[in-house]
């Protein structure tokens, strides 16, 4: 991800459960226009959660 993406994310963008954690990057932010979704690994999901 690039800065100005990181910036732009908010809470909701960020979903932690147990099945699936990820980051969604909605394509207004996005350099190619297009909403993305980012998985994050459980472990980095579990620190964040924390």
């Amino acid at each position: 991800m690039r800065k100005g993406e990181l910036a732009s994310l908010t809470v909701a963008d960020v979903e932690l459960s147990d099945d699936a954690p990820a980051v969604t990057l909605r394509g207004v932010h996005a350099k190619n226009g297009k909403r993305s979704t980012i998985p994050l690994r459980p472990d980095v999901a579990s620190r964040v959660r924390d």
